[in-house]
């Protein structure tokens, strides 16, 4: 990073899902920021908007990330300067923070398409800060970090999803900000999605009987942290990893907000930290959930 600090590691990261109305989401964004908080994820073009007027005083101290979609549909440079240039002109600003790449393939990840030496022209104009991608699982987790050169990687992390854990050694060698995205498994660890709150019509396009297996798991890791409120811990087992700069988190709410920060000053024994992974080895590694 060439310019402002991403700030403290171990903190949690708002992404901005929706904006209801512009006066509320932007107060929540106000007191996230007052928080602490400076990354936020602003790919939805509302929440652009709102950084442009109502948080315009904060623009600068904050880290604004936007990610690309289906990243292989662009195919040249001028397109993808273009998508960037929007972004821009909708935040009323003269750049963009980070920029990263979704939906991508192994030549996309690894660097064989032109794709980030497109961003890397767009960096060296100022026109972003920082680059990277949002990957889905290990698989191109580890693609990237062998044979991509960027600066921000977003990977899927959680208690059940433990694998990547791996290959943070290598992340943190090379000094990537690393970002754990699905921190509470959509809904799962939080309490918000059970097995009874997923449409039928969803439940059969998955392997049989997953939701239930879920739903079992979220019962047996409540007695091994010994509590009914997953959140702390499930938050403390991110940040225990000096790799990961922070967990990306929906927020809609204020008591969402102070749900949240309020699980960062956990910290996790040894034994607790151990714990939590030998339960994903035992419970969940060799039968990967989907």
């Amino acid at each position: 990073m060439n310019t402002k600090p991403f700030g403290p590691k171990g903190k949690a990261l708002a992404r901005i899902t929706q904006v209801i109305d512009e006066f509320t989401t932007s107060e929540l964004v106000n007191s996230a920021f007052l928080a602490g908080v400076r990354y936020f994820d602003v790919s939805l073009e509302s929440a652009q908007v709102m950084f442009a007027s109502t948080l315009s005083s904060i623009r600068d101290a904050s880290i604004l990330s936007v990610t690309i979609q289906d990243a292989l549909d662009i195919k040249t440079q001028v397109e993808l300067q273009s998508h960037i240039d929007k972004v821009i002109a909708t935040l009323g600003s003269t750049y963009v923070d980070v920029v990263l790449l979704s939906g991508g393939s192994m030549e996309l990840f690894t660097g064989k398409t032109p794709h980030f030496e497109w961003l890397r022209q767009c960096k060296s104009k100022g026109l972003i800060h920082a680059f990277g991608v949002s990957v889905p699982s290990y698989e191109e987790f580890k693609w990237v970090v062998e044979r991509g050169n960027v600066d921000v990687i977003e990977v899927k992390f959680n208690l059940f999803y433990q694998t990547p854990a791996a290959i943070f050694p290598f992340v943190k060698a090379k000094k990537t900000v690393l970002i754990a995205k699905s921190p509470l498994e959509n809904g799962w660890l939080s309490g918000k999605t059970t097995d009874q709150t997923i449409p039928s019509i969803l439940n059969s396009l998955t392997k049989p009987n997953q939701e239930q297996k879920r739903s079992i798991l979220i019962e047996r890791l409540k007695k091994v942290v010994r509590a009914e409120d997953l959140i702390p811990s499930a938050l403390a087992f991110i940040f225990s990893y000096d790799a990961i700069y922070g967990a990306s988190l929906a927020i809609h709410t204020e008591d969402e907000l102070n749900q949240y920060l309020q699980a960062e000053t956990m910290v996790l024994s040894y034994k607790q930290k151990n714990d939590l992974i030998d339960f994903y080895n035992q419970q969940i590694k060799n039968q990967p959930l989907i």
